[in-house]
């Protein structure tokens, strides 16, 4: 009885292992974009809490601190600063970074692209105003 289940187990293997590989590489597909996302919304929170500091800071002032934040671990983060002119005190600065996905799993949530971009806004009101 035991000789006819004799390649079950690898059958059924063999028919599991494509699913749980691209399980697993999703999820490191989704540990990157955490990551990816965690470091613009320090990126954009150090450069509004800069700007918010100071009041005279010019935007390229707050950019450059907003990528200091960075230390350069990411590269091609795009920094929009706005310098409180919006009319109510606050200093908003959005970060983005197109982020590539490696798993085509993903990719075919994303509609076929391979590229999202993620986007961070921190907005802080200026002291001293």
């Amino acid at each position: 009885m035991k000789h006819e289940h004799k390649g079950q187990a690898m059958v059924e293997m063999a028919l599991l292992l494509p699913l749980l590989v691209l399980l697993a590489i999703g999820m490191v597909d989704l540990g990157r974009a955490f990551y990816y996302k965690e470091a613009i919304t320090n990126v954009a929170r150090e450069g509004a809490r800069y700007g918010a500091s100071d009041p005279h800071a010019t935007e390229s002032q707050i950019e450059a601190a907003a990528l200091q934040e960075n230390d350069g671990l990411i590269s091609g983060i795009t920094v929009v600063p706005n310098d409180g002119n919006m009319g109510d005190d606050t200093v908003s600065v959005t970060a983005s970074y197109k982020f590539t996905l490696i798993t085509p799993l993903m990719k075919g949530f994303f509609g076929g692209s391979d590229t999202v971009t993620l986007t961070s806004t921190s907005r802080m009101p200026v002291l001293g105003m």
